[in-house]
C-alpha cells in the first residue's frame, strides 16, 4: 500500500481545501496548503525508489470468468522515473504559481495537485486496464476543467475536438486489448507482440499528436501557466509511459518504414514551429509534440531506454 502514498497525498490535500474554503471563505492560506501537500509528496516518491520493484493489485473483481483482469499499479524503473518527474513538476507549478496569486486561486492549486495524482496513477499501471482506466480519468477531468474555466464558444469547440481525438486514442487502446486477449496473451505490457504493438503506437501517438499529426489544443491565455502547464504534460506523461513500456516488442518490418517517415515529418514540423515560435508558452505545444515525435521513433527501432530518455525530457523541458 506504501505505493499509493504520492497518490493519496496529492488528492488529500486538495480535498481539505474544499473543505477549508466551505468551512472558512475568508481562508487566506490556501497556497501554503497546497504547497506543503506538494512539499510532502516530494520525499515520499524518492522514498518510493528503495522498494522498487512494487506490484499492488487494486481490487480483484470476480467473477473471474468475466474478469480475468483487475487494476493493478506497478512501481518499477519504468513508472518511477515518471512519478518523480510528475511530482516534481506539480511541486514547481505550486511553487512558482505565488508570484501570479491574481491570477490563480486555490481552485486552480487545487486541480494542479488532482490532476497530478492522476497522471501518477496512469504512469503507474500494471495493465492495459489501469492505463485505460488512467487515460479516461485524466481525460474527463481535463474537460471539466477547461470547460468551468473557459466560456468563449469557439474555444470550447477546440477544446471538443481536442477531447474527441483523445477518446479515438482511448479506443486504439481498447482494440489493442482485445486483439491482446483473443490472442491469448492477456492485458498485461509482458505479452505484447509487434503486431498488437502498432495499435498501441497508433493509440498514444494520436493522444501525443504525433500519428497523425496534430497540435494539441492550447488552451486559453488564463491557462497558459500553472494548472495550464500540467493539463498540457500530464496527458502527454500517462501516453508516453505507454510508449516505454512497449518499446522492446518494436513493430513489424512492413509498416516500419512508414512509420518512420510520419514520425519524422512531424519532428521536422514540431521543431521548425518550436524555433518560429515568440515564446516559449506559444512553443510549448511543438515543444512536445517534437519530444513525442523522437520517443516514438525510439520505440519504433525497440530502444527502450532511448524512450524513456525522450519522454521525461520532454516532460521536464515542457
Amino acid at each position: 500500500m506504501i505505493i499509493l502514498t504520492p497518490i493519496a497525498l496529492l488528492l488529500i490535500t486538495p480535498l481539505a481545501m474544499l473543505l477549508l474554503r466551505w468551512w472558512r471563505p475568508r481562508f487566506s492560506y490556501f497556497w501554503l496548503v497546497a504547497a506543503f501537500g506538494a512539499l510532502l509528496t516530494w520525499p515520499a516518491v524518492f522514498y518510493l525508489r528503495s522498494r522498487i520493484p512494487t506490484e499492488l493489485t487494486l481490487v480483484t473483481w470476480k467473477p473471474q470468468e468475466l474478469f480475468p483482469v483487475s487494476p493493478m499499479l506497478q512501481l518499477d524503473g519504468i513508472s518511477w522515473p515518471f512519478v518523480i518527474t510528475l511530482a516534481t513538476l506539480s511541486l514547481a507549478v505550486i511553487l512558482t504559481d505565488v508570484v501570479r496569486s491574481e491570477d490563480t486561486g486555490w481552485s486552480g492549486w487545487a486541480g494542479s495537485l488532482a490532476i497530478s495524482a492522476l497522471g501518477i496513477f496512469a504512469v503507474m499501471a500494471g495493465n492495459i486496464l489501469t492505463l485505460l482506466l488512467g487515460w479516461a480519468a485524466i481525460d474527463l477531468a481535463e474537460f471539466i476543467l477547461l470547460i468551468i474555466q473557459i466560456l468563449q464558444s469557439e474555444v470550447r469547440e477546440r477544446i471538443v475536438i481536442a477531447f474527441s481525438a483523445r477518446v479515438a486514442g482511448i479506443m486504439l487502446l481498447v482494440a489493442a486489448g482485445i486483439s491482446a486477449q483473443v490472442s491469448g496473451r492477456g492485458l498485461d505490457f509482458t505479452g505484447v507482440t509487434p503486431q498488437t504493438n502498432l495499435l498501441f503506437i497508433l493509440a498514444a501517438g494520436l493522444r501525443l499528436g504525433v500519428l497523425p499529426l496534430h497540435v494539441p489544443f492550447q488552451g486559453d491565455a488564463r491557462l497558459r501557466h500553472g494548472l495550464g502547464t500540467l493539463l498540457r504534460l500530464v496527458p502527454a506523461a500517462a501516453g508516453l509511459v505507454l510508449l516505454v513500456r512497449t518499446a522492446p516488442v518494436g513493430v513489424s518490418t512492413t509498416a516500419l518504414p512508414y512509420l518512420n517517415l510520419l514520425t519524422g515529418l512531424a519532428a521536422l514540423y514540431a521543431g521548425i514551429s518550436w524555433l518560429n515560435a515568440p515564446n516559449e508558452l506559444d512553443g510549448r505545444p511543438f515543444w512536445i509534440l517534437g519530444g513525442a515525435s523522437l520517443a516514438v521513433a525510439a520505440t519504433l527501432g525497440a530502444q527502450s531506454q532511448a524512450c524513456l530518455a525522450w519522454s521525461i525530457t520532454t516532460l521536464l523541458g515542457g
